[in-house]
This record gives structure tokens, C-alpha cells and sequence, in this order.
């Protein structure tokens, strides 16, 4: 990449992703929870966690999640920061969990004040 030769990067760097399992061999969605309370943001962290492998049990046996961890930037602007990511080969199904996670955060009294960011990686 520093010598700008993309395609051969690209093909050095595809086998190590296909082992890894990351895109663009397999989708991936990281969830970014962020909270000026620290405690909130565990709490919270820990809830999305947990709905997220209940629905993985259920419905979404084929993904896989990393996580949740802290992002090398956890502390930035008076803001807490946690992250979760998920890995799946249908991409359907990962919008399908984001669709569900954001109706469950936005109507529980609990999560819905906590920032929630889904990026989507393919």
C-alpha cells in the first residue's frame, strides 16, 4: 500500500483475510455504545451483548461476535466508548439483528439514551 501498488496488496493480504474471516471475504457490522457515564455505558454495553446472543441463538446461528471490547480510543470528549463487532456471511442477516437491536434500544428506558452507531463492513 505505501508504494501504491493496490492490486498486489490486495492479493498479499486476501489469503490472511480469508483466514481471518474478515471482509471483503465476509460481511462485518461493528456497534459503537457511547455514554458520558461510564457505569451506564458497561450496563448498557453489557445488555446489547446479551440481546445480541440470544437473537444469535435463536435466528443468526452463522455469525460470529467479537467482542464486546474497549476501542483503542475509549475515552475521547468526555465520552466513554465500547465496541462490538459482528461477522456474517449473509448480509441480510446482519441487517436484519441491526434493525432488531435498534427497535429494542430505542423502546427500552434503559438503552435509549445511549449512542449506538452500527457501521457496516463488506
Amino acid at each position: 500500500a505505501c508504494k501504491q501498488d493496490y492490486e498486489s496488496f490486495f492479493e498479499n493480504e486476501l489469503p490472511y483475510r480469508k483466514l481471518s474471516q474478515y471482509p471483503p471475504v465476509v460481511n462485518m457490522v461493528s456497534i459503537l455504545i457511547q455514554d458520558k457515564n461510564k457505569r451506564k455505558l458497561d450496563v448498557a454495553t453489557e445488555q446489547i451483548a446479551n440481546l445480541i446472543k440470544q437473537v444469535k441463538e435463536k435466528k443468526y446461528n452463522e455469525l460470529f461476535i467479537i467482542g464486546p471490547s474497549i476501542p483503542q480510543i475509549s475515552f475521547i470528549n468526555d465520552v466513554h466508548r465500547s465496541i462490538i463487532y459482528i461477522k456474517g456471511t449473509s448480509i441480510t442477516n446482519l441487517i436484519n439483528l441491526k434493525n432488531y437491536l435498534e427497535d429494542v434500544i430505542n423502546k427500552s428506558d434503559k438503552l435509549k439514551y445511549v449512542n449506538v452507531q452500527f457501521d457496516f463492513k463488506s
